[in-house]
């Protein structure tokens, strides 16, 4: 008989369970860890955040000021707050285009003025919170005009836009508790000069340049030596140029510049141009420094225009200013100052 071999298996007792000591344990550094980890993870969301709104106020800010400094460089008249700068910015009909912040108003011109605050020329009543001025916006070159005795040459005649850069509430964002107005753009279509057509002697040739200038969608002039708006407007039809005594600027678009994608890193956020900081809790920037507070007057957008009329200085301060749900309201703040022409 064979000998049978009884083998005994040892429990494993290498794999045992949770006590109940080693679970609340687990528990309790759980609870001190998360925690920690959430004030962590929501300190980079925070600072994600807070980066993207700083970085895209900043870019947005420069986009802005060098946009309207290239317009300003090829600047032929600016327009001021007086009778004559008033009347011309009554031309300018904002139909369907986002309205103008209540109080808007333009700069006064001052000749002998300074821009440096506490200084005694400086004059904070003549600062604004818009600009509106004309700019040369390239020369028509005209090829074989035909004269009365059917000789051909090259014209020239200069071409101007008009540029209107003002506040806006309409679809403004709210910004710790008060709407942050828009920046819009108005630009008119082109206009001929006028005083270059008139001063076309040959009946023949100032006809077929008129003819010219409207075949290439040039359907207006301006007398830009002119201060009365009334009598400073041309309709180009027919061959002749005819005064438009009631004539509006003709818009060709309006644009906001204030458009910013927001929530690409973070939270979405509201943004906008700044109010006047003393509407605001914890603002991050003074509105204003230069001009004089009324209402909603002048918001985040200064103007200032001292200097004669061969190299007037216009002095643009922007201040952008944007707030996620959780975050303190952050904001940018850009100084720009350009030397213009305003032949009149």
């Amino acid at each position: 008989m064979k000998n049978v071999s009884i083998i005994k298996i040892k429990p494993d007792n290498s794999s045992k369970g949770v006590t109940l000591v080693e679970m609340i344990m687990a528990v309790a550094i759980f609870g001190v860890v998360l925690p920690l980890v959430t004030v962590f993870l929501m300190k980079i969301t925070t600072g994600f955040s807070t980066y993207e709104m700083t970085t895209e106020l900043r870019k947005t800010n420069q986009q802005t000021s060098n946009r309207v400094y290239m317009r300003l460089n090829a600047c032929k008249r600016l327009f001021q707050n007086n009778a004559s700068g008033n009347a011309y910015l009554a031309k300018v009909s904002l139909t369907g285009c986002p309205a103008l912040l209540t109080g808007s108003q333009m700069p006064t011109i001052e000749e002998t003025g300074s821009l440096v605050l506490g200084n005694a020329a400086f004059v904070a009543a003549s600062v604004g919170n818009c600009l509106f001025f004309a700019g040369n916006d390239s020369t028509a070159v005209l090829l074989n005009i035909l004269n009365s005795s059917a000789q051909a040459s090259t014209v020239r005649i200069d071409t101007y836009r008009f540029y209107y850069y003002y506040l806006s509430p309409s679809g403004a964002k709210s910004v710790g508790g008060k709407p942050a107005p828009k920046l819009t753009e108005w630009q008119s279509k082109i206009y001929a000069d006028y005083n270059q057509i008139a001063g076309i002697t040959d009946p023949t040739k100032k006809s077929n340049t008129i003819t010219a200038l409207i075949n290439q969608e040039v359907l207006y002039a301006w007398d830009s030596s002119n201060t009365d708006p009334a009598a400073s407007f041309y309709t180009l039809a027919g061959g002749a140029a005819t005064l438009a005594a009631g004539h509006s600027i003709v818009k060709e678009q309006a644009t906001d510049l204030t458009s910013i994608i927001s929530g690409a890193m973070g939270s979405n956020y509201s943004y906008g141009y700044s109010p006047n900081s003393s509407s605001l809790t914890k603002p991050p920037k003074t509105v204003p420094i230069y001009a004089t507070a009324s209402g909603d007057f002048p918001s985040g957008f200064e103007v200032a225009i001292v200097a004669q009329a061969a190299g007037r200085m216009v002095l643009i301060r922007s201040v952008l200013i944007a707030k996620e749900s959780t975050h303190e309201i952050v904001g940018d703040e850009l100084h720009n100052i350009t030397c213009v022409r305003d032949l009149w």
